[in-house]
């Protein structure tokens, strides 16, 4: 009685959400949805539904972050159904950091983000699979360039000669970067809004586009954030590099600048196929990223 008319066909799946007594929308897209529902007893959980691309984040949770016991939210049910992926999951219970930016809370996700990095890499030297199923390749996000350059009604005018720079500049520079570290998760949306305040420590949620890589996205991501609330780069940098063998935190800056590059490619492809049905502002966030590669392609 209480379910929205969007869940009707899909409450099936899971038929614990047949009990819920409230559903409060968190955010409705056009290819996904997040609930908090309310059980009988008071107890909430967090229901996402996924359609098309956005279907993932269930086979994320199922074969990648359980696999390698990567802290994350508890999975009640993931159930992917053809181009739908149903999530009913744990209501972690605290305020995220963008909420109340505090520097100790973007400083122990800079510690998490390496101790995870470190755990992941020991945990995939015997797991051919899962590398298999979720790697990014560095010749998808060349390919991604390419992709990105012939779309024009996305870009402003001669952005195209920075794509092309890319492209002159970055098979070289991920041939090193894939050669040189190690394969590890990669979140790619390593925000404050996806950190969850808890008991002075913090819980990674929202983990839909995560893949494995061996590039530094992430900090990067942490670094622009804590940027915007006067958080010193240099503290999350030394809190990174303090938590990781020696070896990994070896040029650490350009680990950092190649991080950029590739999430930047990969989260620009992602809003021309799929974010501006999704979220219809996204058109508007290209012409920006762009200028960033630039920027981040002359400080290599």
């Amino acid at each position: 009685m209480n379910t929205p008319n969007a869940w009707t066909e899909y409450i099936h799946l899971v038929p614990a959400l047949k009990n819920a007594v409230v559903w409060k929308s968190i955010r409705q897209w056009s290819l996904s949805e997040v609930w908090r529902v309310t059980m009988p007893g008071g107890n909430t959980m967090i229901a996402k539904k996924g359609m098309g691309e956005n279907s993932r984040e269930a086979a994320v949770y199922q074969h990648l972050l359980r696999p390698l016991k990567i802290e994350s939210p508890i999975i009640y049910n993931a159930i992917s159904e053809g181009s739908v992926g149903i999530l009913l999951m744990e209501d972690v219970k605290g305020k995220s950091v963008e909420e109340h930016p505090e520097e100790l809370y973007f400083i122990e996700a800079a510690r998490k983000l390496a101790r995870m990095r470190t755990e992941v890499r020991s945990k995939l030297s015997n797991n051919s699979t899962i590398k298999d199923v979720f790697y990014l390749k560095k010749d998808k996000l060349i390919n991604d360039l390419f992709y990105i350059k012939k779309q024009h009604h996305v870009l402003e005018i001669n952005q195209d000669v920075i794509l092309q720079h890319a492209l002159d500049v970055l098979p070289k520079q991920l041939e090193e970067l894939y050669k040189r570290f190690p394969v590890t998760i990669t979140h790619n949306d390593f925000y404050p809004k996806n950190m969850v305040r808890v008991n002075k420590q913090v819980t990674i949620i929202d983990w839909a586009n995560a893949n494995l890589s061996p590039h530094l996205g992430d900090l990067y991501c942490l670094l622009s954030s804590a940027e915007d609330y006067g958080v010193s780069a240099k503290e999350l940098t030394d809190a990174y590099r303090n938590e990781v063998e020696e070896e990994l935190s070896v040029d650490l800056e350009w680990q950092i600048t190649m991080g950029g590059i590739c999430w930047t490619i990969y989260m620009v492809r992602w809003l021309i196929d799929h974010g501006a049905e999704a979220i219809p502002e996204a058109k508007e966030w290209i012409p920006d990223m762009v200028t960033e590669l630039d920027r981040l392609l002359h400080s290599l």
